[in-house]
């Protein structure tokens, strides 16, 4: 968790302030509840759901070009999840991308 909560700290450094939650449980929760908690004290918008997969009434592939990912995936676990496709289609469009390996953390 503390990796994770970096990652969105140097991205609010950055100047990020809109964020994007997948509707899992595990590592969307953790994340949402990361801003939730900074939200108390910083001006951010969370968006949650499915929001962050640009379908109807969500974000949409605009606000996605425009965004920076923190994806916590690793290659080594050949899991090809949401996660994975996210992950491929940031470094196809070059986004701005924060990975974190969790299999180093085990």
């Amino acid at each position: 968790l503390h990796a994770l909560e970096g990652e969105i700290l140097q991205t609010i450094a950055d100047g990020y302030t809109t964020f994007l939650c997948g509707g899992a449980l595990g590592v969307d929760t953790w994340a949402a509840e990361i801003v939730l908690r900074l939200w108390k004290n910083l001006s951010l918008t969370l968006c949650g759901g499915r929001a962050a997969e640009g379908r109807s009434g969500g974000a949409g592939p605009d606000m996605i070009d425009r965004s920076s990912l923190i994806a916590v995936y690793d290659e080594r676990s050949q899991i090809y999840s949401g996660t994975w496709r996210a992950l491929c289609y940031a470094r196809e469009k070059q986004l701005d991308t924060r990975q974190i390996r969790w299999i180093e953390y085990i």
